[in-house]
């Protein structure tokens, strides 16, 4: 199989939306041929208006994760990390729903 035609592994990146790391990361993806959804903390509404794939509540973790597990049920993911501190908690949990 050309590793060029398969199938990218996506990863979720939780993070704030005035994070500084955001570029680290996302060119340590790229590099790693992976493909990123970003995970930004904001009001439902915003994510809506603004066209966010997925905004979550890092100040509601239940809810969060219900809605990255309803995003992986048409998006599989293969893994979740927090770019910022305040999204640890999230991503351990949301990828312990995922299995």
């Amino acid at each position: 199989m050309n590793p060029e035609n398969a199938e990218k592994k996506r990863v979720v990146l939780l993070m704030s939306p005035a994070t500084y790391r955001a570029g680290a990361f996302l060119s340590a993806a790229k590099k790693l041929n992976l493909e990123v959804v970003v995970g930004i903390d904001l009001p439902e509404t915003l994510a809506e208006y603004w066209h966010v794939p997925l905004g979550v509540d890092f100040a509601a973790p239940v809810a969060s994760v219900r809605t990255i597990v309803e995003y992986a049920k048409e998006h599989p993911i293969t893994a979740i990390l927090s770019v910022d501190d305040a999204a640890s908690e999230l991503a351990a949990l949301a990828s312990a729903a995922l299995g």
